[in-house]
């Protein structure tokens, strides 16, 4: 989905990062217009640093993370960080 020029620029804006990045989708494959393209650029992203991360939870079964993040709606992100 990302071009090499956009790969570039995020390389370079996650340079910066001073800790960890852990990016959290929940998504099904059933009924959900956006939820692969939202996978497959989440999945780009994370494999342009070692710093960020990615986990990925079906909205349907893993019911405790969904409760556990308060998630209503997919596809959702949420996006965990270590604060300075």
């Amino acid at each position: 989905m990302l071009q090499e020029k956009e790969k570039r620029l995020v390389r370079e804006i996650f340079k910066g990062l001073k800790g960890s990045v852990k990016l959290i989708n929940f998504t099904q494959e059933l009924e959900c217009e956006f939820c692969h393209q939202t996978k497959q650029l989440l999945t780009e992203v994370a494999e342009l640093s070692d710093k960020v991360s990615l986990e990925v939870y079906n909205f349907q079964l893993d019911k405790e993370k969904v409760n556990q993040y308060k998630v209503d709606k997919i596809p959702a992100t949420v996006i965990e960080g270590e604060k300075d």
